[in-house]
């Protein structure tokens, strides 16, 4: 039901005086669902129009005569020009959603650490997933929203300074730099290209709190960049691509700065 909720969630800013001048005939709006290319064309946006006669104000699917329709009911809480919270009379679900399908659907079975060392040039990160434990917890996720992977090779880690310090971290902290590398959602690479919301939490994100270990997706000359706030990496190919796990390779400064690991730790 992740992407159910993702369609509740629009990437605009809209007030309570914005939804009272929403125009009869309507606004399109596009929702964190649009932005995981699961959406076919523009059903991952809503419609919100507003009856001029009652000033209610109505969400639905874009589609004619779309069976999947709230009325927006009252304000639960704003932080004006950044998040509101309104409550609704009923579930919106995405144009040619099955629900009873997402519930069942298998997930993938995919050993990720196999598929990076089938992949070549992971072996470093295929044995941290493995010793870490937390390949397994991967695993448990791709029946979710899925996984995106950016892995660094074994090149990347080869060439850390030798002042660096991540190979005496502790097993907790380097699951944590690994996770860092994971977003929580399936972005097939166009996805990447056209991502609509730049800044992505990644496991890490969960595991230390919000704002913290968050990756900056763009697209630069073409290419998509991954920006860390310290780094940029250029994601340079697919290792292996099938809903619902990703795994993309192209980051050989990626783990090198050591302020991305010892930063959140120097205080604990």
């Amino acid at each position: 039901l992740a992407d159910v909720l993702r369609y509740h969630v629009l990437l605009e800013y809209l007030s309570w005086s914005d939804l009272r001048h929403i125009p009869p005939t309507g606004k399109l709006v596009t929702t964190l669902y649009q932005t995981t290319g699961r959406a076919t064309e523009k059903f991952g946006s809503v419609n919100i129009t507003r009856d001029p006669a009652t000033n209610a104000v109505a969400v639905s699917s874009p589609t004619p005569y779309s069976s999947s329709n709230a009325t927006i009911l009252s304000l639960i809480n704003t932080l004006p020009y950044n998040v509101t919270i309104f409550s609704v009379n009923s579930l919106l679900v995405p144009h040619g959603f099955d629900l009873m399908a997402s519930e069942t659907r298998p997930p993938l079975g995919l050993n990720i650490t196999k598929a990076l060392v089938d992949g070549h040039d992971f072996n470093v990160a295929a044995s941290m997933l493995s010793a870490s434990g937390i390949g397994d917890q991967f695993g448990s996720e791709e029946g979710g929203a899925g996984l995106t992977l950016f892995m660094p090779t074994d090149d990347a880690f080869s060439d850390l300074p030798v002042t660096a310090s991540f190979q005496s971290l502790p097993a907790d902290k380097k699951a944590v730099v690994l996770k860092f590398h994971v977003l929580h959602s399936y972005y097939p690479l166009g996805s990447l290209q056209s991502i609509v919301n730049p800044v992505q939490p990644t496991l890490a994100t969960e595991d230390v709190g919000a704002g913290s270990f968050t990756l900056n997706i763009s697209r630069v000359n073409g290419s998509v960049a991954i920006d860390t706030g310290i780094v940029q990496a250029t994601v340079t190919q697919t290792v292996f691509d099938e809903n619902p796990v990703a795994i993309f390779w192209g980051f050989e400064s990626f783990v090198a700065e050591r302020d991305l690991w010892e930063e959140p730790y120097r205080h604990q």
